[in-house]
């Protein structure tokens, strides 16, 4: 009955968006020999510096889960490049290595948290993607204006949870 009532409190939408996942690369390894006052001042440069760049390029904070953010972007050319600009002002920061995921689909909008194909892949995209690196999915590739995004293709991949092999680019 609780389920029930939530979902038909609020109506649940469908939305094509662009999905970017940040994730601080490294950090359990990284906060083993820091005192506790260095992993909050850590764990809030990392908010600052991400929360402003991506807000500030049109992207909507959805949540943060841990050391990772979850961004919407309803532009895929506009997220790759809000990408890019994060990683470009942390390239003189040691400490700062974030890795970013990018997938463009279907989500569905529950109570301001999204959920679906597009959430899921481009969580198992950061978590295969290399510090200070932004890969992103076919579908982002096929959705972004191409000339304004630098990428490579990088290959194909299994992703946990997905049929079959999928290509993954590189900004």
């Amino acid at each position: 009955y609780i389920i029930y009532t939530t979902l038909h409190r609020n109506p649940v939408s469908t939305k094509t968006l662009t999905i970017l996942f940040t994730d601080l690369a490294n950090y359990t390894s990284s906060i083993r020999d820091k005192k506790r006052k260095e992993v909050r001042e850590l764990i809030q440069q990392h908010e600052e510096m991400v929360c402003s760049t991506l807000i500030d390029k049109g992207g909507h904070l959805v949540k943060s889960i841990g050391d990772s953010y979850l961004f919407t972007f309803t532009s895929a050319t506009d997220a790759l490049n809000s990408g890019i600009d994060l990683i470009n002002n942390l390239s003189t920061d040691d400490q700062m290595n974030i890795k970013i995921g990018i997938a463009t689909g279907d989500v569905e909008d529950i109570d301001n948290d999204y959920f679906g194909d597009a959430v899921n892949m481009a969580s198992r995209i950061v978590s295969m993607a290399l510090p200070n690196e932004i890969w992103f999915s076919q579908s982002t590739f096929l959705s972004m204006k191409v000339s304004e995004v630098p990428f490579e293709l990088i290959g194909l991949f299994d992703l946990k949870g997905f049929l079959g092999k999928h290509q993954l680019f590189r900004a």
